[in-house]
């Protein structure tokens, strides 16, 4: 729990406890989330909660963000609740500054696009970061051919794909870059990765 603050604007204070709630939300994800009143962040396009994105450690900005709502108002007529972030590329490039050899990810996640199963692999991929394997997620937009085509481009050693089946079965069937299936289940899925030493690994 938060300690309460009351201002006394009950407009703020409402925007506050959003702040608060929408941390907590990404909390449950996996992100790191902080919230500092005094850091004051404005725009005159947002009319809501505003963030900073900054790495743990660093006063230079990753990239920011906010709520957008009232904006969006004005070109669909309706009330409409938008969140978006900016964040430099060449500012994330100069974090990540990956080796010249390694591999995007340890794992492709490949997501059949239907509500159900874009949950789950959120699941799936937040736990497989949580436990330092890199993650290559992405909705299934063209054939399934073309998507392991692009994978085995990028020397992904394994995939993975999230569908209807793996909404009613205990385990997902991991293809490595043998072509070879391997069931596994889905609770087990980042212990079995460590087992092999993808994670971080070229």
């Amino acid at each position: 729990m938060h300690d309460q603050v009351i201002t006394g604007d009950d407009v703020l204070d409402e925007r506050i406890e959003t702040c608060h709630a929408i941390s907590t939300h990404l909390r449950r994800r996996g992100v790191n989330t902080t919230i500092d009143l005094a850091d004051l962040h404005a725009s005159e396009f947002h009319d809501g909660p505003a963030f900073l994105v900054r790495p743990d450690g660093q006063e230079r900005l990753l990239g920011d963000g906010g709520s957008y709502g009232a904006f969006a108002d004005g070109f669909l007529g309706v009330p409409t609740a938008v969140y978006s972030a900016v964040v430099g590329l060449e500012r994330l490039a100069d974090l990540s500054k990956p080796a010249a050899s390694a591999t995007p990810a340890d794992i492709a996640v490949l997501i059949e696009p239907q509500d159900a199963t874009i949950l789950l692999a959120e699941d799936i991929c937040t736990e497989l970061r949580k436990r330092g394997i890199r993650v290559w997620d992405t909705l299934l937009s063209s054939p399934l051919r073309l998507h392991l085509r692009k994978v085995a481009r990028l020397h992904i050693p394994y995939s993975v794909i999230i569908g209807t089946r793996e909404l009613e079965a205990s385990h997902v069937v991991v293809r490595g870059r043998d072509g070879i299936h391997i069931p596994v289940q889905q609770a087990e899925l980042a212990a079995w990765l460590l087992s092999r030493g993808t994670a971080g690994s070229p």
